[in-house]
């Protein structure tokens, strides 16, 4: 059985038009935490020209790959195995990296080393795109932000949704430079880095 989850798929046709602002010259998209693979199958069923790389947790792989696989499109890839903490992600050097949901399911260490790995594989020039929930010190957090911000932290309390700028803090103290916040439905917002040339 594949994975269904409402989120992903609500969300599929929201996000893909900012992430397609940066597709020209790019030949291969890494997403970081494919949860249930639903929005990559989708993004490479409608750009086949770009290779798209599904990653997640060990655990989660089958779920994706049984999307992967009922696919059968060519740019899609068997989907691989990572942690962001782990010392070395197995990439080449990418210019577009994507992740969907993940920030605040993570511990603040985590987002941290996040940043950390995006140093050594993303080109100059590259960009970094987040698709969540975050919480922004000189805007109202939304009620629905702060049930949901409570369940995570009930749920895990080293997760939780995350504070804007601390975010911004990581990135420019591993050379990534906040280029634009895009607000989207449901209080969600997309946030846009670019790697700075050392």
């Amino acid at each position: 059985m594949k994975p269904y989850a409402d989120a992903a798929e609500e969300n599929k046709t929201v996000v893909l038009p900012l992430i397609a602002r940066f597709l020209p010259g790019v030949d291969e998209v890494l997403e970081l935490g494919s949860g249930t693979g639903q929005q990559i199958v989708y993004f490479a069923g409608q750009y086949p020209q770009v290779r798209w790389q599904a990653t997640d947790l060990p655990e989660n792989l089958p779920g994706i790959q049984a999307w992967i696989d009922a696919a059968g499109l060519d740019n899609l890839p068997p989907a691989q195995a990572l942690d962001v903490a782990q010392p070395h992600w197995p990439f080449a050097p990418q210019s577009l990296i994507y992740t969907s949901n993940t920030l605040h399911i993570m511990s603040k260490d985590h987002v941290r080393m996040l940043f950390c790995r995006l140093a050594e594989v993303l080109n100059e020039g590259g960009h970094f795109l987040v698709y969540g929930p975050f919480r922004f010190a000189d805007q109202p957090f939304a009620q629905s932000n702060a049930r949901f911000d409570r369940f995570l932290r009930e749920r895990d309390p080293r997760s939780g949704i995350r504070d804007f700028e601390e975010i911004c803090a990581f990135a420019q103290a591993n050379g990534l430079a906040h280029q634009e916040s895009i607000a989207l439905p449901h209080n969600n917002h997309m946030l846009v880095f670019r790697r700075e040339a050392h």
